[in-house]
């Protein structure tokens, strides 16, 4: 398995995983080894199973990094003094303001991705080559060919040389392919088409087939199935957090009811006009993170023209502030703590999105909110 620095961070000061820097556990603890707390300059790591201590001698840590360095801190020696800083993504000139936060299971997300939907086969390799240049490290593909091509998102990320630890890469399964054992098989061709050994973050894509999403076909499973699935994956280290995409809030309880290893993202449409407060606060609530597809409005059809871009509130802020109203957009869903995906195949348009790092006052936020009530 490729390197990989997984990070937990349980305060500000204590448990960051520093890049190249490991902590020297001293020989005599307060309490003892096993499942026992070691303090370190004031505050707290540990291990949170008996058996830390015989996994990380038999290399479990390198093994199942994500499982370990979430259950055995101490043990993997994961933890460092307050004066050290998480691990950054490397970033290009024009990615410098791209901001960083903890899952729950200590990953570290970059909060703006580019995403890829709805640009086929014959645009996405060339659009990720651009956005991968601009210094976008977060890339969101998925397995549904009616929209994705994760095939050639693969190819633009081997291409570009960016070491496999420097990206965030993303992916979703189809409802389709629902079911224990046929999640485990998608799975794994997800990693050859991303040509990657794990992948960071991985959704169910909707809970279940509707309309004409599946195309006729059956499912072997359900949801529940393949959350399992997913699980046993993260578990082998295979995939570094879980999450789903275009659940509702009544989806996402039964989520929470039955999940052993909790959602770390839930991965929804938002944007001004549609903002779906009521899954963004549960969300908060339960400490999932929260992704909007569609921040610019496109879930607003193509026959007419985008009432978001288009909308007079958000142009006004924009000439206030000299930013595009995609600037605008962005910049009003980082305020509301989304992660955002904006998708495009303009250069210029890549780069302008990834620019996102000015002020909106709580006046011009206001206006903006008051769109979606």
């Amino acid at each position: 398995m490729l390197s990989f620095t997984a990070v937990l961070s349980l305060t500000s000061l204590a448990c960051s995983v520093l890049q190249g820097v490991a902590l020297e556990v001293p020989d005599e603890r307060l309490i003892g080894w096993k499942g026992e707390t070691h303090h370190t300059n004031g505050e707290s790591c540990r291990d949170d199973n008996d058996n830390c201590e015989d996994w990380a001698e038999n290399k479990e840590c390198e093994r199942n990094p994500a499982f370990m360095e979430k259950t055995c801190r101490l043990s993997c020696k994961v933890c460092v003094g307050p004066a050290s800083t998480p691990q950054a993504f490397p970033m290009t000139d024009e990615g410098r303001e791209v901001g960083q936060l903890h899952l729950n299971t200590g990953t570290l997300m970059p909060t703006i991705g580019f995403g890829t939907a709805g640009m086929g086969c014959g645009l996405s390799k060339r659009a990720v080559t651009s956005a991968l240049k601009a210094g976008y490290r977060h890339i969101d593909t998925a397995q549904a060919h009616e929209w994705y091509c994760e095939e050639k998102v693969g190819e633009a990320i081997a291409a570009s040389g960016i070491p496999r630890e420097d990206l965030f890469i993303v992916t979703k399964q189809h409802p389709r392919d629902h079911g224990f054992e046929r999640t485990k098989e998608m799975f794994q061709s997800s990693l050859t088409n991303l040509h990657t050994d794990y992948i960071d973050l991985m959704h169910l894509h909707y809970p279940q087939c509707w309309g004409t999403l599946c195309a006729g076909s059956q499912p072997s499973g359900t949801w529940r199935d393949a959350w399992r699935a997913l699980e046993e994956l993260y578990h082998a280290g295979q995939v570094r957090a879980l999450g789903v995409s275009n659940f509702s809030p009544q989806e996402l309880s039964q989520l929470l009811e039955i999940a052993t290893v909790r959602p770390a993202v839930v991965q929804s449409h938002s944007d001004p006009l549609r903002p779906n407060w009521e899954l963004q606060r549960m969300c908060k609530e339960e400490g999932i993170v929260f992704t909007a597809y569609s921040s610019l409005g496109t879930q607003h059809g193509f026959s007419r023209p985008n009432p978001v871009l288009n909308s007079p509130v958000i142009k006004a802020v924009g000439e206030g502030v000299s930013k595009s109203p995609a600037q605008v957009v962005l910049r009003w869903a980082l305020d509301h703590n989304q992660v955002v995906i904006p998708r495009s195949t303009n250069p210029e348009h890549i780069k302008q999105n990834l620019q996102l790092g000015f002020s909106l006052s709580e006046a011009d936020l206001a206006k903006i909110d008051a769109l979606g009530s």
